[in-house]
């Protein structure tokens, strides 16, 4: 008999599994590879801190796929068990093998099918446990996806609450005025509702000024912070911080991806 139920919480389980020391292995060899290149500037230390994240992310989803995709031995079983035996024998032979193939269905996969008759690690729990393991790690996830909800409308609201900086002040930012906006259209406006300059983008990119900075900075030291957001949005960083935080919420229990995103927004500010 079908149970979607413990099926989807095998496979999560097995997927969760793999991830944590899949992705602590790649978070160090990402460690490994920035130490050997102590010179390397901060956007190509940044590439290789993004692709150990998405290998981390893509990695556990492709060999638990992989483990449990069916084998041939199995998918052979079960063609000559809807032929009509001709041999009670040779159908006995048939039922233990497939019997046999759906008990360890069950089982939780923790490594990968190597090659034809090599057996892998197996660890059996039962279907209680599996189910309130993944249930755990779902509750987990949706309160870090709500909490992560909750900031994305909380940017959006200082969005929509700013003010356009007035076009005299704009004039006296040499620097901005000069630069390419790119392909990206950013907007500068100012908020009464932040202390430090952020970018905002997504799908409208906005920098927001504190009203407090407009009034104690100087137009040039303001145009090197205009000129530093601004390189956050040709850049993109928005979209790849917005993965790193989904990252971060779904596999909060993760030490190496939790690792790879700090080391991240380390190098994003450099």
């Amino acid at each position: 008999m079908n149970d979607p139920f413990g099926s989807f919480g095998t496979f999560a389980l097995t997927f969760l599994a793999n991830g944590l020391w899949e992705a602590l292995l790649l978070a160090g060899a990402a460690a490994f590879v920035l130490r050997l290149s102590p010179a390397a500037n901060a956007t190509t230390r940044h590439a290789v801190l993004v692709t150990a994240l998405v290998a981390a992310i893509a990695l556990p989803v492709l060999t638990t796929a992989l483990a449990f995709a069916p084998h041939p031995e199995a998918s052979q079983a079960t063609r000559v068990a809807t032929v009509p035996p001709l041999k009670t024998v040779r159908a006995t032979v048939v039922t233990t093998r497939v019997t046999s193939t759906r008990s360890n269905a069950s089982a939780l996969s923790s490594s990968l099918q190597i090659g034809p008759g090599v057996a892998r690690p197996q660890l059996t729990l039962p279907r209680l446990a599996i189910l309130a393991l993944v249930g755990l790690w779902l509750a987990g996830a949706l309160f870090f996806l709500v909490r992560l909800a909750i900031s994305l409308v909380h940017l959006e609201r200082l969005k929509r609450d700013a003010l356009p900086l007035p076009i005299a002040f704009r004039e006296q930012l040499e620097r901005w005025t000069a630069v390419g906006r790119g392909r990206r259209d950013v907007r500068l406006c100012r908020s009464a509702e932040t202390t430090v300059p952020i970018a905002v983008g997504l799908f409208d990119a906005m920098i927001l000024l504190p009203d407090r900075l407009l009034e104690d900075l100087a137009p040039e030291d303001l145009d090197r912070i205009v000129l530093h957001e601004l390189a956050h949005l040709r850049r993109g960083d928005d979209w790849s911080n917005g993965f790193e935080r989904l990252a971060e919420a779904v596999l909060f229990f993760n030490p190496g991806v939790r690792w790879l995103v700090r080391q991240l927004d380390l190098e994003r500010e450099v």
